[in-house]
């Protein structure tokens, strides 16, 4: 169970989600139907607001489309492999956190993706002429970590 608090114009709401963690990569395979049973009954069962997805691989068909059925009466946040590579690898404090937790991994990941080549000798910026703000750098709005699928 996780709890992410959403901050908005309105106030701060708490939402639960129920976390379903399934780790395939070394076999491969796609995480089934069988390997992620009665999502409707644990969310329910555990007052969940949605159900947070977390696969090393991706999950099968058949899961998919129960992931993502209209009418679901809680969001789903699917977190598959280039997702959960992008949040983790995004930032430096990420890339400690897997050398710490993931060493094997990591140094596999650093010789495949290498620095970028230093073409200019500090980084660019471009600011808003009218407020001094910066346009390149990333603007985070609220605590919102994941909308629903659709």
């Amino acid at each position: 169970m996780v709890e992410e608090r959403r901050t908005g114009i309105a106030g701060e709401t708490i939402s639960r989600w129920v976390v379903g963690c399934k780790h395939k990569t070394h076999s491969g395979a796609s995480v089934s139907l069988q390997d992620e049973t009665d999502i409707h009954d644990r969310v329910r069962t555990h007052g969940g607001a949605g159900f947070l997805v977390v696969y090393s691989t991706v999950p099968s068909a058949g899961l998919t489309k129960k992931l993502t059925a209209q009418g679901l009466p809680f969001e789903v946040c699917i977190y598959d492999p280039e997702k959960i590579e992008r949040n983790l690898l995004g930032s430096l404090d990420g890339i400690k956190l897997a050398e710490r937790f993931f060493p094997k991994s990591i140094q596999k990941w650093k010789r495949e993706h290498p620095d970028p080549a230093k073409v200019y000798s500090s980084e660019p910026t471009l600011v808003c002429k009218n407020c001094g703000r910066s346009l390149l750098e990333k603007q985070t709005m609220g605590n919102v970590v994941c909308g629903s699928v659709t």
